[in-house]
């Protein structure tokens, strides 16, 4: 199996510092991050889901999303709640917390050829949409991240779930977060879109 590594990408945003870099393999793509928190205080990560059959914390499931005319974009981050929606209880959300002076290494991976996430797939009604070609060579690729301040209003409460430290954070994290990016120019991945 053969990889090529993009080289170290670097965002920052108030005192945190996102490094990563693309991994190739033949069928994943890989993303190294590391987080360095430089600031006072605590902050979280969405850098992983909770699977809901096994209950592990999963790193391999980047969502996908796609922006013209060549950009492939890998994320992982809170997406913004639904106002018209009614909550019997208040949503939360499980995160990776990085104190103060720490870094946090991790990997995140997403299958290749890269497939548009299900949501982006079909139109507003549910119809296919036929405006994307249904594969794009893209030259571009960019990774987002949510970052999100600790606040007392998250009443974050430490977890361990198989062996992983991790935090529930609860709805005031939508507020507080923020998405880093970083970007690979250059780059060629496929992006399946139907």
């Amino acid at each position: 199996m053969s990889t090529a590594t993009s080289n170290d990408l670097v965002a920052k945003s108030n005192d945190v510092t996102l490094r990563v870099n693309f991994e190739f393999e033949k069928e994943r793509i890989n993303v190294h991050l590391a987080v360095s928190n430089g600031g006072t205080s605590s902050v979280f990560l969405t850098d992983f889901v909770l699977d809901p059959k096994t209950g592990t914390a999963r790193t391999d499931s980047l969502w996908v999303d796609f922006i013209a005319p060549r950009t492939a974009v890998l994320w992982s981050h809170l997406t913004p709640l639904d106002p018209n929606i009614a909550w019997s209880q208040p949503p939360s959300a499980y995160v990776t917390k990085v104190s103060p002076g720490e870094t946090y290494r991790s990997v995140m991976s997403a299958p290749i050829p890269l497939r548009l996430s299900a949501y982006r797939r079909g139109g507003p009604n549910g119809e296919p949409n036929t405006a994307l070609d249904p594969v794009i060579d893209c030259s571009q690729l960019r990774f987002d991240l949510g970052v999100i301040s600790d606040s007392p209003e998250l009443d974050a409460r430490r977890l361990e779930i198989k062996g992983k430290v991790i935090h529930e954070v609860q709805a005031a994290a939508w507020r507080h977060q923020k998405i880093i990016s970083v970007e690979a120019l250059s780059v060629q991945v496929k992006l399946l879109t139907k």
